[in-house]
């Protein structure tokens, strides 16, 4: 991991689950469902990127859903070949002051819980991201309690597109109808 590209963004990041009608290899129509995470300002801009991004293969794109999620950073991996997106739940533990009813203060131990999102190729490369990347300077007592891997399809990072991502898929929706020719 230490050769590698690896990058933590903080922003507001919103998840949204589109829906398109393909054609498969049999000549039949099949509903897909595909989930992206983007950066936007509110739900509106999110809707709009989605719809702007991902009509580019001349399909009509319908929006599922577009939902908050846990997560505020992502920590990318820009070496371009790697498509898994990781889920991280890190607990992170703080002692923190509190007063008592009788005017003293005490000590306590409270824990909290923190996603991120981790662009990896596994979940030992997801942890190793954490460890190097997100967690490296930090004086807090934190512990990874979760990794999930996630069905998300891509990122889309404000000022950045999935113009690779589309031109990939134009590629492969053409060689797909020359092996159904």
């Amino acid at each position: 991991m230490a050769g590698l590209n690896l990058r933590n963004r903080s922003g507001f990041w919103i998840e949204g689950t589109i829906e398109y009608t393909t054609t498969n290899e049999k000549g039949l129509q099949k509903t897909m469902t595909e989930k992206y995470c983007v950066e936007a300002v509110d739900f509106t801009q999110a809707e709009a990127r989605l719809r702007a991004e991902m009509n580019c293969a001349n399909r009509a794109i319908k929006i599922k859903a577009v939902v908050r999620p846990k997560y505020g950073e992502i920590c990318f991996n820009d070496q371009g070949s790697i498509e898994d997106f990781w889920l991280v739940k890190v607990a992170v533990t703080e002692e923190v002051e509190v007063k008592t009813r009788k005017g003293g203060v005490k000590t306590k131990t409270k824990v909290r819980t923190r996603a991120h999102l981790v662009q990896a190729t596994s979940d030992v490369s997801a942890r190793t991201a954490i460890k190097e990347v997100v967690y490296k300077d930090s004086t807090e007592d934190w512990e990874i309690v979760n990794i999930t891997k996630t069905k998300l399809l891509g990122v889309l990072e404000r000022d950045k597109h999935l113009d690779n991502l589309a031109e990939e898929r134009a590629k492969k929706e053409a060689a797909d109808a020359e092996l159904n020719k």
